[in-house]
């Protein structure tokens, strides 16, 4: 029996629920990972923002999530696995593209592209502006990055995303990136329901997440 229980772990299902940005950037390369060490395990993934991963969790939709935020849900367990942090970003020919820094007051003054409420990013700004005591209200909302980015690049606002997000256009000189001050740091949670039973390959998984964290 525990030999059969030993293999099930390793030749069924493992679902993972991921927010945009960890699903994009972390969550393949951890996945890659996983199939060297369990050729045979099926792996399967659901991408969305966070909250959404939050509520798959609850409904057990997913077995593990790895989020941007900390969850608001009592009966979760989370745990830090990698640490990110928001950027500024302007097109090349913004008069702030020029600057060394900006302060999130200074940001509250220019038209915002902001991602849809919901999303990690999102919630994390606006608790940033919050802790200044800053109302903020966006010219564009959207769920698309990209929209955002291309929206910068044509010189229609300024907008706060992870750096993780929009490194590639900031390297391609798409979009400039002007640093904040302070830095906007954030952590990247691995989460789990309480009642949860973790199998070996979850502990696996997990521990490979935090290994790519440290790398990172």
């Amino acid at each position: 029996m525990e030999k059969k229980i030993r293999n099930w772990e390793t030749l069924g299902t493992l679902r993972i629920g991921a927010s945009i940005t960890i699903g994009t950037h972390v969550l393949p390369g951890i996945i890659k990972e996983m199939q060297l060490i369990f050729p045979d395990l099926t792996i399967e993934a659901v991408i969305k923002n966070s909250t959404a991963i939050e509520q798959h969790i609850l409904d057990n939709g997913v077995d593990i999530g790895l989020i941007e935020t900390v969850p608001e849900q009592e009966n979760m367990v989370y745990d830090p696995f990698m640490e990110d942090f928001l950027c500024a970003i302007v097109s090349p020919s913004h008069p702030l593209s020029k600057r060394d820094h900006i302060t999130l007051t200074e940001i509250a003054d220019y038209d915002l592209l902001m991602r849809e409420k919901g999303s990690a990013g999102r919630e994390i700004l606006e608790g940033y502006f919050s802790m200044e005591q800053l109302s903020v209200h966006p010219l564009w909302e959207s769920t698309s990055t990209q929209a955002i980015v291309k929206g910068v690049s044509s010189g229609i606002g300024v907008a706060v995303l992870p750096y993780l997000l929009v490194a590639k256009d900031i390297a391609e000189g798409i979009i400039k990136q002007v640093p904040i001050n302070p830095r906007l740091k954030r952590n990247f949670n691995i989460i789990y329901h309480r009642s949860k039973y973790l199998t070996s390959t979850m502990n696996v998984f997990m521990d490979l997440c935090k290994t790519h964290g440290r790398e990172a």
